[in-house]
């Protein structure tokens, strides 16, 4: 493959195309373009120029009967039979970060930090040369530094106490070097601490990277994103990267630049009230269901002027269970003497008061997936499923469609999205007997709709 960064010009970058599609679809799948849909998982920062040349070569040069455009981050998350999460994707050259709620990636909390197997690479023929077992003017290949991570490098907290074995390797050449505990473990230490190290490209760790990401989250959402941590890309297939990055992220909480995030330990009152019919009468769902604003409202004024986080009711054996939590302390006893209504009475038959610790912040909810399968094809896996769905040609863009407007959605533009969309809404505005894949006309910022919508297949 071709590295994106590498500036070329339209007509190079399209011949590079063909010859790349040509190979997938008639060398390798061996199918007939016209009849197939593709699905194009991108970085959300992926130059514009790139993506108008590739779905011209895909709609006119192969003419693919639609194309989808979504983001990485979205896709990795599909495998889990998640919604929520905070995508972290670490690969080559940097390392990217963006926070998916309900289905929706949030774009504002898009970052991006020069933290990946790049500066580990360089870390290690760094750390070679200087050993002297590696002569400086010799320049060691991409693919051998990428055997030493895979093979030899691990992380582990310089405080551990943990001592990585000596392990000899073997160059194509046939030297060996010898890579001790330093060669195994300093260079993956330069994702977690950026300060001890000068990179041009390098501008923060990973941990801290995502701290800041969560800073950039709503508030009522960061506690959710922090315990959905989703790592995907080769570079977090490193042994030990995930505990060392709870470790580094629960260190780096304590600082007080992120005390706010962190949040405070404070305490909630549960009150656990049951309840049953006076006279004996039988309650059913649907009879509570009919009452139940009513009295949630009447137990919530019972307990006085205060704040209710959470507040549920539901049918257990005939009786009514309502459990009511609030972080202020209120006297149980005032949620005795039932409740009365205007066609049936409740009476109270029990009342229990829990006081449980809680804390505000994210303080103890960083929690990172483990999901079973490989973090380099995490993505492609998420990418793979959805291709399956029935949902997928509404939300591709359709070759007709394209050819008449070639224009592809930018879901952070709202001008776009009208462009693209108003011929869609004409159309379906006039009676026609048939069906057209046209795009979403949803300004959902990236959004491909929520797990229920599209009835994916949950793996977990």
């Amino acid at each position: 493959m071709f590295d994106l960064a590498e500036q070329r010009s339209e007509d190079e970058l399209r011949e590079l195309l063909v010859h790349f599609i040509y190979d997938i679809a008639y060398m390798q799948l061996m199918v007939k373009t016209q009849d197939r849909r593709v699905v194009i998982s991108e970085s959300v920062v992926a130059p514009s120029s790139f993506r108008k040349v590739l779905a011209d070569v895909l709609y006119r040069h192969f003419a693919f009967g639609s194309v989808l455009f979504a983001p990485t981050s979205l896709f990795a998350l599909f495998p889990l039979g998640s919604e929520t999460g905070l995508v972290v994707d670490c690969g080559y050259s940097e390392t990217q970060i963006m926070a998916v709620y309900n289905g929706n990636p949030l774009l504002g909390t898009f970052s991006a930090v020069g933290a990946g197997s790049m500066v580990v690479h360089k870390q290690i023929e760094d750390m070679l040369k200087a050993t002297g077992q590696v002569p400086n003017e010799e320049t060691i290949d991409e693919a051998t530094l990428e055997d030493i991570k895979v093979r030899a490098c691990v992380a582990v907290a310089p405080d551990s106490g943990v001592q990585a074995p000596t392990v000899d390797y073997r160059f194509p050449s046939g030297h060996v070097v010898q890579l001790d505990h330093a060669l195994r473990t300093a260079p993956v230490e330069v994702l977690f601490a950026s300060s001890e190290f000068d990179f041009e490209e390098f501008d923060s760790s990973i941990p801290q990277a995502i701290l800041e990401t969560l800073k950039q989250c709503p508030v009522d959402t960061r506690v959710e994103l922090a315990k959905s941590i989703v790592l995907c890309g080769g570079t977090a297939m490193i042994p030990g990267f995930k505990g060392r990055l709870v470790a580094e992220l629960l260190k780096l909480l304590e600082q007080p630049q992120y005390e706010t995030l962190k949040g405070a330990e404070t305490s909630r009152t549960k009150y656990t009230v049951t309840l049953s019919a006076a006279g004996g009468v039988r309650l059913d769902s649907v009879v509570v269901a009919s009452d139940r604003n009513r009295v949630l409202d009447e137990l919530m004024r019972k307990l006085g002027d205060c704040q209710i986080t959470e507040a549920t009711m539901e049918v257990d054996g005939g009786l009514v269970k309502v459990v009511l939590e609030s972080p202020e302390d209120r006297d149980a006893d005032n949620l005795k003497g039932g409740v009365q209504m205007s066609q049936r009475s409740y009476q109270t038959d029990t009342v229990v008061k829990e006081t449980t610790p809680h804390f505000s912040g994210v303080g103890k909810s960083i929690a990172i997936y483990d999901p079973p399968f490989a973090a380099n094809y995490l993505s492609w896996l998420g990418a793979a499923i959805f291709a399956s769905l029935d949902c997928l040609a509404d939300r591709s863009i359709d070759r007709n469609a394209y050819l008449k407007s070639p224009q592809l959605a930018d879901w952070s533009s709202a001008a776009t999205i009208e462009a693209i969309t108003a011929p869609a809404k004409q159309e379906r505005a006039q009676p026609s007997l048939r069906t057209t894949s046209v795009p979403i006309d949803r300004p959902r910022a990236w959004g491909l709709g929520s797990l229920a919508e599209t009835k994916t297949p949950s793996l977990v």
